[in-house]
């Protein structure tokens, strides 16, 4: 071999070897064996616990508190009546008329002395339908006597006629008692009264007449 070639080829072998050191080896990889992606399983579900069945709560009615009976106050204890009336009616019973303006006088019957206008306890007078009351009457015994001196048919009775006073009936000068000079006693006039008696005296006059 000549001396030049050897020369090109030491030369080719240095290069080589730099090359060759300077150069960095090429890893080799291991070859990744595919792993399949695991799944994660479900967690299985813990079944939940049974579900309390509360028994059907029986609707119960309010029960309603009776209201308690009110005792009865006791009665009012209705006071006595501690006096009495005395009504009626002066009518003719022929006519079937009733007696307007006639003077009827309640008098105390007492076994005392007196005159006439002191044992006089009230007097009144009847309204169109001849009706008259009394009343607040005190217990007592009493009289009740008439006068028609108001009423003109009968004025100056029994003066005014020539019969004489009717059986049953009086007649009683009352000594100037205004309005009044003569009273008549109707038969059956003299009662008692009593606490809370209603007396009814209904007078006739169908036997007065003047002539």
């Amino acid at each position: 071999m000549t001396t030049g070639k050897m020369s090109l080829a030491i030369l080719v072998t240095v290069v080589a070897l730099l090359l060759s050191a300077c150069s960095t080896p090429t890893a080799v990889l291991p070859t990744a064996t595919p792993i399949s992606p695991t799944s994660t399983p479900n967690p299985t579900p813990t079944p939940a616990p049974p579900t309390a069945v509360l028994p059907t709560a029986t609707p119960i009615s309010p029960t309603s508190t009776p209201n308690p009976t009110p005792t009865p106050a006791p009665p009012t204890a209705t006071p006595k009546p501690s006096t009495g009336r005395i009504e009626g009616r002066v009518y003719r019973s022929d006519t079937n008329q009733s007696i307007a303006n006639a003077t009827l006088i309640l008098l105390i019957k007492s076994e005392e002395s007196g005159t006439f206008a002191e044992k006089i306890v009230t007097v009144t007078t009847t309204d169109a339908d001849g009706h008259y009351s009394f009343f607040a009457v005190k217990p007592d015994p009493y009289y009740l006597w008439l006068s028609l001196e108001k009423i003109p048919e009968y004025l100056n009775y029994p003066f005014c006629s020539h019969s004489l006073i009717p059986e049953g009936w009086q007649a009683y000068l009352t000594g100037g008692y205004p309005d009044i000079p003569v009273a008549l006693i109707p038969p059956n006039m003299e009662f008692s009264v009593a606490a809370g008696d209603e007396l009814q005296k209904d007078i006739d006059i169908k036997v007065i007449k003047c002539e």
